[in-house]
């Protein structure tokens, strides 16, 4: 990690050297963010920058004491955060003694809940316990939140480890940087036929929303297919692309930023609903209605 997140390496030894440890984390970026989050919940919790053993146990789900709410999958809820109040009514189990939540992509969260992070946040459990937070949106954080939280941005080496052999669509192309590891990865994807379809579906979609939100969404629907991992790809693809326009956002984007959520969190439920029993074109169906709502409200 030191040679990835220099800066997070050492104000992270400086803090365990001087027994200095913050109760709460913000950790800013699009790249390594998750992994890198693992990280420093290993290190608070065995209190040592030598924590690869407790790193893969925590990625292993083999730690009783650490808790993961991953609002990358679906909308964080308040019941979710309510939950932590009768985990952490007992003392840590494991001899480290620490607890540590870490609650992934927390801008994906609704108001409830994000008041409840807040009350969390300002009445801490002692000081066993450590709550780490991510973002790539810190626009979308409340700020409360983030006046409670030691805010790290990191660095951002990710999309320096390879490059494309042939240029893609910027679209097409943030998803491969973000999702694939080298050149052989990202090519085995291009020659995927299911992949294929959902480039097109997927560029269409995102240029002709900007345009024309009713002409983007039938085009969506017409071109609907019932082939599962098609829209799988098209649904990763959005997050991606939604993801990116977030984190870089600035006043000449297309969308406003509660645009920009709603659409990252319309294709975040869409993918915790693509279950082997879904229906294909209903939940396309469905997609649309929630980004009209978007543009449109009720």
């Amino acid at each position: 990690m030191k040679h990835k997140q220099p800066a997070l390496t050492r104000i992270i030894s400086q803090s365990l050297k001087n027994k200095r440890l913050s109760h709460a984390y913000l950790l800013v970026g699009d790249a390594f963010l998750l992994d890198t989050a693992y990280w420093l919940s290993s290190v608070i919790m065995s209190q040592s920058l030598e924590a690869k053993a407790t790193f893969q146990r925590l990625k292993e789900g083999l730690i009783v004491d650490f808790i993961l709410i991953d609002g990358s999958k679906e909308l964080i809820k308040k019941d979710d955060i309510l939950q932590l109040q009768e985990k952490f009514k007992n003392t840590a189990l494991e001899s480290y003694n620490q607890k540590v939540v870490l609650i992934h992509h927390v801008h994906n969260a609704n108001t409830h809940a994000l008041n409840s992070v807040l009350k969390f946040l300002e009445e801490p459990s002692g000081s066993t316990t450590t709550f780490i937070l991510t973002t790539d949106a810190p626009q979308l954080v409340l700020p409360t939140i983030i006046s409670r939280c030691m805010v790290i941005t990191l660095e951002n080496n990710k999309t320096d480890d390879w490059a494309l052999l042939e240029p893609q669509h910027p679209v097409i192309q943030n998803h491969l940087k973000k999702t694939c590891s080298s050149n052989d990865e990202a090519q085995a994807l291009l020659e995927n036929q299911n992949y294929q379809l959902a480039m097109t579906i997927s560029v269409d979609l995102a240029e002709t929303l900007s345009k024309n939100v009713e002409m983007a969404l039938v085009n969506w629907q017409l071109a609907t297919v019932t082939n599962r991992d098609s829209l799988k790809f098209v649904i990763e693809i959005m997050i991606e692309h939604y993801r990116s326009l977030m984190y870089n956002y600035t006043k000449e984007t297309s969308f406003s930023l509660p645009q920009i959520k709603g659409l990252l969190q319309t294709f975040i439920l869409m993918k915790s609903k693509l279950n082997p029993s879904a229906h294909i074109a209903l939940l396309v169906d469905e997609g649309c209605y929630h980004i009209r709502e978007v543009f449109y409200g009720n």
